[in-house]
């Protein structure tokens, strides 16, 4: 799959739900009573870091509740396995650490769901050791940080809004209190010479 190219899952027919699940796989919510207010329907969502963990289960979870879900994430096999499970999804391949990612990201899912409504920002890394590999550095940054912002500022952009952008960001919990004990990088040798 080419990075950021859409691929609609058509909705399966036939299954026991009618909705493309099996009834052992699918996780419902009612229509009518008092979860009636947290439907989705007609809403389209955007789910990066889709391709297992909280990412996945967010993806279904919307998919559940109504929703037409784009999936997100640089495993393709995942998201497809994925695809299988919901209801007409599109699948997007991207790595969100390419700076020109988050952009083609939202072109793919404008063009398969016809705009966002529920953007949820899932994808992100840790890396714990030194600063001083500066691509290392650039790209947790850039997946951490600057794909959510990106994502988040040019979704209510997206054509045909219906309802107000909700938007959903995923952090760890070193985001407020960070590691233990992170090591320093060695003092380089000029810097060194220089402060004896």
């Amino acid at each position: 799959m080419n990075e950021g190219t859409p691929r609609r899952k058509a909705g399966a027919q036939g299954r026991p739900d009618g909705r493309g699940h099996s009834s052992a796989r699918a996780t419902s919510v009612a229509p009518d009573g008092a979860l009636a207010s947290f439907r989705l329907d007609g809403r389209r969502a955007l789910v990066t870091g889709a391709s297992s963990g909280l990412g996945r289960r967010f993806a279904q979870v919307l998919d559940a509740a109504g929703a037409r879900v784009a999936v997100v994430a640089r495993r393709a096999a995942r998201l497809e396995d994925l695809a299988a499970d919901l209801h007409d999804a599109v699948v997007v391949t991207a790595d969100l650490a390419d700076p020109s990612a988050p952009g083609a990201v939202l072109d793919a899912v404008v063009e398969g769901l016809g705009g966002v409504d529920v953007l949820v920002n899932n994808a992100g890394t840790l890396v714990v050791g030194p600063a001083e590999d500066d691509t290392t550095f650039r790209d947790v940054v850039e997946l951490n940080l600057h794909a959510p912002y990106e994502l988040t500022r040019a979704a209510p952009d997206s054509p045909s809004r219906r309802v107000p952008l909700s938007v959903v960001n995923i952090t760890s919990i070193l985001a407020r209190v960070g590691a233990r004990s992170i090591p320093r990088p060695p003092t380089p040798p000029a810097r060194a010479a220089s402060s004896s």
